[in-house]
């Protein structure tokens, strides 16, 4: 369920303890990237986390990596009010005994676990550039947390540097929302030079998920159809079938600090981002059935 104090957060929240670890899982990390600002791109990584724990009965971190702190005021009313703030995330990353779970802190959303993003951040990125081996610092962070999580879901910042550079080389998969703006096709394009950057440089495999439209405004439909041809002819089937409108409910669901599922469930904006959770998840073959 999404609302109440369930069972296991009862065993989780009010006794500080996250899930135990299990050798044999190893959770999939999923890397939210949009070079450009504006796109939804917190909205989606929140909507995606929240939509996995709660109709997919899966145990999921979501990481906010945004010095922005945008997922922790979209769900400020959502974060559990008993739990014991977990260490600044910049702090963590920094430190010598790495590990995100410090971090972590649970929510009123059965199986959902935040690690919110802090103000040094920034001043973090800054310092891990000139660091050995900087791409590989949240991969080792993370690594008790996919023992322990079905889905790792990891807000980027809007940009290509360290922080998401780390992301990419920690993540199994990306997801890439964009909007349908003329400056939507370079953003795109950029970040899959980075993917491609990762494995050719670094050695790792980052799968593209897909691409996501955003945004889509129905009073547009003459620049919806021609940069849609666009998206179409270079990414063809990364493009997801769901697409995410514009709708007032998303906002003011996040002026609130909760989810448009529980704001607004009946709101094209809910069923859309049901929907995409739902068509990402059977793409990832993960979390189906349960």
């Amino acid at each position: 369920m999404i609302t109440g104090i369930t069972d296991s957060l009862l065993r989780w929240g009010r006794s500080r303890e996250a899930p135990r670890a299990d050798s044999a899982a190893r959770a999939h990390t999923l890397a939210v990237c949009s070079r450009k600002g504006g796109v939804g791109k917190t909205t989606t990584a929140v909507h995606v986390a929240w939509a996995a724990a709660a109709w997919h009965d899966l145990q999921v971190l979501l990481v906010d990596l945004d010095s922005q702190g945008h997922v922790e005021a979209s769900l400020s009313s959502v974060l559990d009010p008993g739990a014991v703030p977990g260490e600044p995330i910049s702090s963590v990353l920094m430190g010598k005994k790495r590990d995100i779970m410090s971090a972590a802190t649970p929510t009123r959303a059965d199986g959902l676990w935040v690690a919110t993003a802090d103000r040094g951040l920034g001043d973090a990125e800054m310092l891990l550039a000139s660091r050995i081996g900087r791409e590989f610092i949240l991969r080792g962070v993370l690594s008790r947390a996919r023992e322990i999580f079905d889905l790792v879901v990891i807000d980027c910042p809007p940009n290509l540097g360290t922080m998401t550079l780390n992301a990419l080389v920690a993540a199994d998969s990306t997801l890439v929302p964009t909007d349908l703006s003329p400056l939507s096709l370079q953003g795109i394009a950029d970040l899959a030079d980075a993917v491609s950057t990762v494995h050719d440089q670094i050695g790792h495999y980052v799968r593209l998920a897909g691409v996501l439209v955003t945004r889509r405004d129905g009073r547009t439909r003459r620049l919806n159809d021609e940069i849609g041809e666009k998206l179409t002819d270079r990414y063809g089937s990364l493009l997801f079938d769901t697409a995410i409108p514009t709708n007032s409910a998303i906002g003011q669901a996040c002026a609130r600090g909760v989810t448009v599922f529980e704001h607004s469930p009946r709101s094209r904006g809910a069923q859309g981002y049901r929907a995409l959770t739902d068509e990402l998840l059977t793409r990832l073959d993960i979390g189906i059935g349960q």
